[in-house]
């Protein structure tokens, strides 16, 4: 009889732990359902917000042209959706759309890169440049995989394009110093295209339609029109006011669709039907960015 109440007793010790430990885990995980509190979640969907509008800015510089209500520029949509989302799924949520975004941005710029790096391989062969190691293999897909398995965080493809454009300009400039001929470039011509026209009929400024290259943005067609020293332009998607410096050196500031805004220097090759140009963007202006165009 003893033995049978000090089993009971046992018993009824092991439920009341075995509720006592259920009780723990459901309290724990309502607990870690809403790890953020509700000051903190505006913070959080501050921040979540403000690294949507820099994934949209990346979108239009890389000429990516994404699609969908996660892409759009607007901050508040943004910290809208994120201030809506119930407490169990507020960080998963927004951690896959971030994760999403990285990835389709990542995928793209790395596109672009490796078709950079290809034309930079190709040109280095026609110039004869004899640079040689991994900046320089002629491989979209070594250039692309090589990009993707960056961390997201990394800048190394930012300083291998930089690099490979900057050993490109090197070599041309020691081209033209030893009397070499080099391979034209949307700003050297070795014709004078208005030959046997009157100096009349010469493009004397900047006015016009170009057929334009941005790197990172890709190709596009911009019109500028010019007054006077003033120039001012238009493209799919922003917009450039400047000023002259003599003839043929423009002093710019461009205005994209997402307020992103830069500035830099384009240049007229003599005959007037090309400009090569380089800029900086206020948000990142470490990075030195290429525009070059030819008159259409």
């Amino acid at each position: 009889m003893a033995s049978s109440s000090a089993q009971t007793i046992s018993l009824n010790r092991f439920l009341l732990f075995a509720i006592a430990f259920l009780i723990a885990i459901i309290l724990g995980a309502q607990a870690s359902a809403e790890i953020i509190s509700e000051h903190d979640r505006d913070n959080y969907c501050q921040c979540y917000a403000t690294q949507a509008v820099k994934d949209y800015d990346d979108n239009i510089k890389f000429g990516c042209n994404f699609p969908g209500p996660e892409w759009q520029s607007i901050w508040g949509a943004h910290y809208g959706w994120c201030m809506r989302l119930r407490s169990d799924v507020l960080i998963s949520a927004t951690d896959e759309q971030k994760q999403l975004r990285a990835v389709m941005i990542s995928g793209c710029y790395c596109h672009y890169y490796a078709r950079e790096a290809v034309k930079a391989a190709k040109e280095n062969v026609a110039l004869g440049c004899g640079f040689s190691g991994p900046r320089w293999i002629d491989d979209h897909a070594s250039h692309n995989n090589w990009c993707k398995a960056l961390p997201s965080n990394s800048r190394a493809h930012l300083d291998e394009a930089q690099a490979r454009m900057q050993d490109l300009q090197r070599c041309k400039q020691n081209k033209i110093k030893q009397g070499a001929k080099t391979s034209p470039s949307a700003a050297q011509t070795t014709a004078d295209p208005n030959a046997g026209h009157t100096l009349g009929k010469r493009w004397r400024t900047f006015s016009g339609a170009w057929d334009t290259e941005m790197n990172p943005g890709g190709s596009f067609s911009a019109t500028f029109t010019q007054q006077g020293n003033r120039v001012t332009g238009q493209f799919i998607n922003g917009s450039l006011e400047g000023t002259l410096e003599g003839e043929t050196i423009l002093n710019f500031t461009v205005t994209f669709q997402s307020s992103v805004r830069g500035s830099g220097r384009l240049t007229l090759n003599q005959w007037r039907t090309a400009f090569d140009g380089r800029f900086t963007l206020e948000s990142d202006p470490g990075t030195v960015r290429t525009w070059i165009g030819k008159r259409k």
